[in-house]
């Protein structure tokens, strides 16, 4: 869903955000906890996103609706900032703009997020010891997603970052046949 005008739009607005939690006027988590709250009722009605990116569509009108709708599930200073993207034309860069807060809310707590590919599911000792070998290599606190795909053979694939580490079987053996070739 990313493009490149929305990623160098995004950035701003989240190093905005950021900068606003960082004087103290709110905590990291409340804004992060609306912003994906946000994230959630935008996916839940396409409709609505669609009214609050509608050029036709009056910035009081629209400014109307994110008091009506967003008042329950976020803050005052989201809600500020929802109407702040509305009168700059920038509402359709939000989701963006929640995916590189998320980013900058980790960097800034010094979490790495990690995908853990399996075959087969993993029990909570090997979860830990996962957990606990990262957290050491790393030097960081660490937020893993599980994944299950049939197609690894007797192993596991890390993504972290750009980054994949590939300990499966398959990628053994497949490394092995290329040495072979040579």
């Amino acid at each position: 869903m990313k493009n490149s005008k929305n990623s160098i739009i995004a950035k701003r607005y989240a190093k905005s955000l950021i900068e606003i939690n960082k004087e103290d006027k709110v905590s990291y988590d409340v804004i992060q906890n609306s912003l994906n709250n946000t994230r959630e009722i935008l996916n839940s009605s396409k409709e609505l996103f669609e009214v609050l990116n509608n050029p036709i569509v009056s910035a009081v009108d629209k400014e109307e609706i994110v008091n009506s709708v967003f008042q329950n599930d976020t803050d005052e200073i989201t809600r500020n900032f929802l109407k702040l993207l509305i009168n700059k034309n920038r509402f359709s860069a939000i989701y963006d703009i929640i995916e590189e807060y998320n980013d900058e809310v980790d960097i800034v707590k010094n979490i790495k997020k990690v995908d853990v590919i399996s075959a087969v599911e993993l029990d909570d000792n090997k979860k830990a010891e996962i957990q606990n070998k990262l957290k050491e290599k790393l030097n960081k606190e660490i937020n893993i997603t599980y994944t299950l795909d049939k197609s690894v053979v007797a192993g596991l694939i890390y993504k972290i970052g750009d980054n994949v580490i590939d300990t499966s079987l398959a990628h053994k053996i497949e490394k092995f046949k290329k040495e072979i070739i040579k």
